[in-house]
């Protein structure tokens, strides 16, 4: 098949990924051109060249005051140069309303992956556009599903994510510290994981673009002491170095996560997850693969981290291939095939 993937395209599809929708959007293209599809990736210029990248705008605009301006044109012309071409499919996995609007008159199906909770502008664009029949929705979990589905007007299939588990490799022992990796945002909740940390005096290592430097600058650097230690933003292979020797993983979210990717990592390295019942933490975990806090507060995670030792690393493992990429994609390229 022919199929072009339509990428958020504010940060590059390439490592250190900006975070999970660029480290998906990476996977499934990769492996769609290895089951042998023609792949055009419209996404950042400064994506991965091993891709065909077609990207209009200067990436530089996506950083002015202008950038939701520029990024509107860059859907514009995406869509656009779309209909001048010939595709079986488009994937698209950006976070904008535009592919949506274009995609519900489009002459090729639309399969959009909802990777994010509704939120105003792409809530109101699918409740209008999902009338269409041309255009076909995919949620990342069950979780997922349950917010959007009043929103839509037509089925939404599930489709879990998965991750290339060949990539992360367990360690032989678990050294007392914990494990924090994400977005530096407030919804993620990293000063949540370092007073959790503080109460457990465990060392806690970070990492992760600083993406609101308001939010760092007020609510984590000044909890920071000489036992949290932020490693930067790192590629995967560096993150699997500390992720497979942790005693926990830390789920700190204050939001409902659609799915978790860094779930499913830790749990293919062996590393129990400890988090808040938000979003489809259960769901992914399985309480086989990590222990979900009764409550949302730090205490309730220090519970549930006391009883992370319960839980056998066999176990932990085996719940991640749920979660393969060759079943992710096999289950995209099958319902592509049902539908073209």
């Amino acid at each position: 098949m022919n199929i072009a993937i339509i990428a958020k395209i504010t940060h590059p599809i390439a490592e250190p990924f900006a975070g999970g929708l660029e480290s998906f959007t990476h996977m499934i293209a990769q492996a769609y051109h290895a089951q042998g599809h023609n792949v055009t990736l419209y996404a950042h210029r400064d994506s991965d060249k091993q891709f065909k990248v077609i990207s209009f705008n200067d990436p530089k605009a996506f950083r002015s005051l202008q950038s939701q301006q520029y990024e509107a044109d860059e859907y514009l012309s995406i869509v656009k140069d779309i209909s001048t071409k010939k595709f079986d499919i488009i994937h698209n996995n950006s976070t904008s309303p535009i592919p949506l609007v274009w995609g519900a008159r489009a002459n090729v199906p639309v399969v959009t992956t909802l990777h994010t909770p509704p939120y105003t502008a792409l809530k109101a664009a699918v409740s209008l556009a999902s009338y269409s029949g041309n255009l076909k929705f995919v949620a990342v979990s069950k979780s997922l599903l349950k917010h959007w589905k009043p929103f839509i007007h037509s089925d939404i299939s599930v489709i879990h994510n998965g991750i290339d588990l060949t990539k992360w490799q367990t360690s032989k022992r678990h050294d007392p510290y914990l494990f924090w990796y994400g977005r530096i945002v407030h919804n993620k909740g990293l000063d949540i994981a370092i007073d959790l940390a503080h109460q457990s005096q465990l060392p806690l290592y970070f990492a992760g673009p600083i993406s609101d430097q308001s939010y760092y600058d007020t609510h984590i650097g000044p909890k920071l002491t000489s036992h949290e230690h932020y490693l930067g933003h790192l590629t995967h292979a560096e993150i699997n170095q500390y992720l497979g020797k942790a005693t926990a993983l830390v789920n700190s979210g204050r939001w409902e996560e659609p799915f978790g990717l860094s779930t499913v990592e830790a749990m293919a390295s062996g590393t129990p997850v400890i988090g808040f019942d938000r979003g489809a933490l259960r769901e992914v975990t399985a309480q086989k693969g990590g222990i979900v806090a009764k409550g949302t507060n730090v205490p309730s995670l220090h519970e549930a981290l006391t009883l992370v030792k319960t839980l056998p690393k066999s176990a932990i493992v085996d719940q991640s291939k749920a979660f393969s990429v060759e079943r992710m994609t096999k289950q995209y390229l099958d319902y592509f095939e049902e539908i073209a």
